[in-house]
């Protein structure tokens, strides 16, 4: 991608200038060149965090104002042939809080957060809460050390049992993508979707280690949150179709502009790990549970990393983050992903068996 001269908008008086990067309004010069705070934001934290991405096209995508969270990659790209200077971002002084901000920050830099990259399949052993694709500086905290339950153990090939997985233990429930029904294509996809983020949890070592029955009451109570963030990671059901049909109150349309919402955050593969496991360990009260104060020490554990993975940008990102999840789980009230996607098969099983059956599937596969 080549470099372009900074844009200038006249108006009466001034003139305006765009972000070199997305051509959005620019609030100033920013690693060196003019740039909005939207992309200033991704810069800091793609250099900060040593984020790698990967285009899922041929690295030639549109970054524009509203293309620009499409693709992070090629956004990134962008940030580098513009001139923007990682070396600028690295050498930012953090700033003099005193004494007092010393002590406090004494208590949290017993953890190192995990920073992106790409691992062999050998060292996979050496990645917290489950992480795919990490690299980690620093294990010798006293936290890191009682988070060793949270290493990921042998995961399997999903395309093995995704596609042809009869989710009701009845033959003509089986999904084809070349089905003509549209309802019957989302549902192929959700499948796989569900299937990989109950998948993902059992490659969560504290979530093995509850009892079979706790799993199940944690399954049932945030399968749909945990479906909805695993869309938006994977970049699922983002395509304009006519869903009339099926979806008479245009829920499938909301779910779009949440999903959406969600990517418009530039989410990273860390923050989505820990947003899933507060969120599935989220219900430690409920009397059903069997071992409620050990699944309430995972929930705290996770917020605690979120928080220490943040603290960097002052805390700002995490009340983002929680305000982002907040606003998400409330609109999700008015959501039934049960009746959108599976609504031909919840006419001969219930969303709990169709849950149950997915869990007796994966563990075939699951050592």
């Amino acid at each position: 991608m080549s470099s372009s001269p900074v844009r200038m908008i006249p108006t009466n008086r001034r003139h305006i200038s765009l972000c070199s990067v997305c051509g959005d309004k620019a609030s100033g010069k920013h690693y060196g060149v003019m740039s909005c705070d939207g992309c200033r934001g991704f810069f800091k934290r793609s250099v900060r965090r040593k984020i790698e991405y990967k285009c899922k096209g041929d690295s030639t995508c549109q970054v524009d104002v509203n293309r620009r969270n499409q693709c992070q990659a090629c956004r990134f790209q962008r940030c580098l042939a513009v001139k923007m200077k990682p070396s600028a971002v690295q050498n930012e002084r953090a700033p003099r809080h005193g004494s007092k901000r010393v002590i406090s920050t004494s208590r949290t830099q017993c953890w190192t957060p995990p920073t992106i990259g790409y691992v062999t399949e050998s060292s996979q052993m050496n990645m917290p809460f489950g992480f795919r694709n990490l690299s980690i500086n620093n294990t010798s905290s006293p936290i890191w050390s009682t988070s060793r339950m949270f290493l990921p153990q042998q995961s399997f090939n999903i395309s093995k049992c995704s596609t042809s997985l009869d989710l009701s233990n009845n033959d003509d429930t089986q999904i084809s993508l070349d089905d003509n029904n549209l309802s019957r294509i989302l549902c192929e996809t959700a499948s796989f979707v569900l299937l990989e983020s109950i998948r993902w949890l059992y490659s969560v070592p504290s979530f093995k280690e509850l009892n079979e029955y706790d799993q199940l009451i944690l399954i049932e109570q945030s399968w749909s949150i945990l479906f909805l963030l695993t869309s938006a990671e994977m970049k699922k059901f983002l395509e304009q179709n006519d869903i009339d049909s099926f979806d008479e109150d245009n829920q499938y349309v909301i779910l779009q502009s949440i999903i959406k919402e969600l990517i418009i955050h530039s989410i990273d593969q860390t923050e989505y790990t820990l947003i899933k496991l507060i969120i599935i360990f989220n219900n430690p009260m409920n009397n059903e549970l069997h071992d409620r104060l050990l699944i309430d020490k995972y929930r705290k554990d996770a917020f605690l990393m979120l928080a220490d993975y943040t603290k960097n940008e002052k805390y700002r990102r995490l009340a983002e983050l929680l305000l982002l999840l907040s606003n998400i789980q409330e609109k999700m009230n008015g959501i039934h992903l049960d009746k959108i996607f599976f609504q031909h098969l919840i006419n001969r099983i219930s969303m709990k068996n169709l849950l149950h059956n997915i869990v007796r599937h994966l563990s075939t596969f699951i050592q």
